[in-house]
């Protein structure tokens, strides 16, 4: 699995987390939960920090990731394009072929 993919997972769990705290609070508020007023704040501010720290380690990976297929990238293109290039002073090869063949 990348590290798009996972993070993407990571997201995802983050964001149900931070939802069911959200959840909780109104659960209790609209009277359908038994839990406390108090235990149900304390919780829920829990889990909403945990799934929003979930959520920021998920896009850090995938921009860490974005950052590393990009340099692969440009340093592939650099390559490409060093070995396409005939070296400073050097005649392309075809410019040799026929000087020898007039010599």
């Amino acid at each position: 699995m990348n590290k798009t993919t996972k993070g993407m997972m990571y997201f995802l769990v983050g964001a149900y987390i931070a939802y069911m705290g959200y959840k909780m609070y109104t659960n209790t508020v609209s009277g359908l939960s038994t839990m406390s007023m108090t235990t149900t704040i304390i919780l829920m501010i829990l889990m909403i920090a945990a799934g929003l720290l979930v959520v920021a380690y998920s896009i850090k990976l995938m921009v860490v990731d974005y950052k590393e297929k990009n340099r692969e990238y440009e340093l592939s293109e650099k390559m490409n394009q060093e070995s396409s290039d005939p070296a400073d002073g050097a005649e392309p090869e075809n410019e040799n072929d026929n000087k020898e063949e007039n010599n």
